[in-house]
């Protein structure tokens, strides 16, 4: 538990697009970040990676959200391993899609479960019978 103690404690955040002030509200790649970061990688909020930094990605996102997904997922692949679906163990990143089509990345958190973003309830955890797994990675430290 004391891996996912500080994105347990994120559960309940109320969502909001781009935010870097986890008081404010979180959205997916912010909860990965975090969550990468608590699991030790240095990731400073100047970062850029493909012409996109942590202060600009939100309004990236309004405008092309498909490509922006692809640079995170791109992204998340500089910080760990790209790991098969069915193989998905405890503290691996996900990408989802949900049952409308909507894609973000949740953490797998075992028996069943995975903590993701909804846009209307901000961040829960969730049943893993309620979205398919598109991809998965795995944090190397």
């Amino acid at each position: 538990m004391s891996l996912y103690k500080n994105t347990f404690n994120l559960l309940g955040k109320k969502f909001k697009l781009g935010s870097q002030n986890l008081q404010n509200g979180v959205d997916c790649f912010t909860l990965i970040i975090n969550y990468l970061r608590n699991r030790g990688f240095n990731i400073p909020s100047t970062e850029t990676f493909d012409g996109f930094t942590f202060e600009n990605y939100g309004s990236a996102y309004l405008e092309d959200k498909k490509k922006l997904m692809q640079v995170a997922i791109k992204y998340l692949g500089t910080k760990t391993k790209k790991v098969d679906a069915s193989g998905v163990t405890a503290g691996d990143i996900l990408l989802i899609e949900s049952f409308n089509g909507n894609r973000s990345f949740g953490i797998d958190t075992g028996n069943g479960f995975a903590i993701s973003i909804s846009e209307t309830d901000g961040v829960v955890s969730v049943s893993k019978n309620d979205f398919k797994i598109l991809g998965a990675f795995r944090c190397l430290v």
